[in-house]
């Protein structure tokens, strides 16, 4: 007898954001603050079983504060939320993403599935292949054995200065997050 399709299998997803904030991303780092609360609320009306590590400085120069729900009303941890304060420049988001894992690893599921978000004006300075090879070597072992790189970046007309976006030039095309996110099967957006 034929068999149908298969049922979706329903995984929990861990959403990793990286944000860049160099100087020239203060209108994103801002808005990015403002709104992850709302794009964690349409994913927990879906019923996914989410957790969000967000890797940003909490002080300084467009620093990155996520107010409750998600965060314990304090920027710092939540039931749901890891903050990983540290600083993020222009071109090495995935650099600290891989450097600071000591700091979220344990918050992390090895059966969810892993959406790493970065959010840059830049490229990286780590090459996508070298990036991917380091990604899937950390412990435990299938950590990132299903993960997709999504990025809100400059894209789409490869120049030196990346695109035109709803806040203005980016600073370089992000050709490694191009990579990235066609590798994976992961969105991008400017």
């Amino acid at each position: 007898m034929p068999r149908g399709p298969a049922e979706p299998i329903e995984l929990p997803a861990d959403l990793i954001w990286v944000i860049d904030q160099s100087g020239s991303m203060s209108q994103e780092t801002s808005y990015v603050q403002s709104q992850l609360n709302q794009f964690v609320k349409v994913i927990e009306q879906s019923g996914i079983d989410y957790r969000v590590v967000v890797i940003a400085d909490q002080q300084g120069q467009n620093s990155i504060c996520i107010p409750p729900p998600l965060s314990d009303g304090g920027c710092d941890n939540g039931p749901r939320l890891r903050t990983v304060d540290t600083r993020i420049s222009s071109d090495d988001a995935l650099d600290k993403l891989l450097v600071e894992y000591p700091k979220y690893e344990d918050f992390l599921r090895t059966e969810a599935f892993k959406h790493v978000v970065v959010v840059t004006d830049d490229d990286s300075a780590l090459p996508a292949s070298e990036f991917v090879a380091k990604l899937e070597k950390l412990e435990p072992v299938g950590q990132f054995s299903a993960y997709q790189v999504h990025g809100i970046y400059a894209w789409g007309t490869p120049t030196w200065y990346g695109c035109d976006g709803p806040f203005g030039q980016g600073a370089y095309y992000g050709t490694v997050y191009d990579q990235l996110v066609e590798q994976t099967g992961g969105a991008r957006g400017i």
